[in-house]
């Protein structure tokens, strides 16, 4: 079987390194769509040997270039983004009721240290105590967290406003999440620019200055919080409603998603297979 174009699931693991590096000495067109978010610059992505790959926007095009990727970079949006066209465009303001704060870390590992993300997780915990009657924390765990570092830190603490999921509904979904909650509060996780395209504001919290090279922090699209204090105030002053916090951010924030997912019409799929086409002809 010789193919006419091979579109590559990742070229980076040694299986499908291989398949992509026999493709090329083959001449066979090779493509690879971008399937996870790229928010700083990293000499890993500088390895990818396909020759054509499909990114979300020019934040992604950029930070391939100048991890010095010399493939082929076409813009096309976000794939996945295809079906949540109307969930996306039902994001709305705030809930009445308690703040709802969605809690989104992608654990300790890359940026964070385990050390970092427990004192993330305490600052969290001990904020919920001192305003349980105004604030609710809904935390949804990536798969690399661990459920017992969010226990030990709610040890001697009787919260009745921390969650690990969302009322009436079961979803896994970070649009269900993001849609649900009033504000994310993360620290260096990707699914920051998802609540931008929700239009929720978006906390980074980093108690240890491990972030501020993030390209969402340097384009000031998130509040960028250092301390524990900070943390409280903010949270306090969005409890009573009050987002001027936010001010500075919400405009960059809707421009820096833009950039990151490109266009967001439901159409990426399909721009995809157009420019894959000419080469199964």
């Amino acid at each position: 079987i010789k193919p006419q174009a091979a579109l590559i699931g990742y070229d980076i693991p040694t299986e499908g390194r291989t398949l992509t590096d026999v493709l090329n000495r083959k001449n066979i067109p090779t493509f690879m769509i971008q399937h996870g978010a790229m928010a700083k610059v990293d000499g890993i992505f500088g390895t990818h040997i396909t020759k054509n790959i499909f990114v979300y926007g020019e934040v992604s095009k950029q930070v391939l270039e100048g991890s010095g990727c010399k493939a082929n970079i076409k813009i096309v949006g976000a794939p996945y983004l295809d079906g949540l066209v109307q969930k996306l465009q039902m994001a709305g303001s705030r809930q009445q009721g308690k703040l709802k704060v969605l809690v989104a870390f992608s654990g300790a590992g890359h940026l964070t240290s385990l050390e970092h993300h427990k004192q993330s997780i305490a600052a969290i915990m001990h904020i919920a105590d001192k305003n349980a009657d105004t604030v609710e924390f809904y935390c949804k765990l990536h798969p690399k967290d661990n459920r017992d570092y969010y226990t030990a830190a709610m040890e001697g603490k009787t919260l009745k406003n921390v969650f690990f999921s969302l009322p009436h509904s079961q979803s896994k979904d970070i649009f269900d999440w993001a849609l649900f909650a009033d504000i994310m509060l993360t620290g260096a996780s990707t699914v920051a620019i998802e609540a931008m395209l929700c239009r929720k504001p978006v906390i980074s919290l980093d108690l240890t200055g491990d972030y501020k090279e993030l390209s969402f922090i340097k384009e000031e699209a998130v509040k960028y919080i250092t301390t524990e204090a900070d943390l409280e105030n903010t949270i306090e002053q969005l409890a009573a409603n009050n987002y001027s916090a936010f001010d500075a951010t919400n405009t960059k924030a809707a421009q820096y998603a833009k950039q990151f997912y490109g266009p967001t019409d439901g159409q990426a799929a399909q721009r995809c297979a157009q420019l894959i086409e000419p080469s199964l002809n």
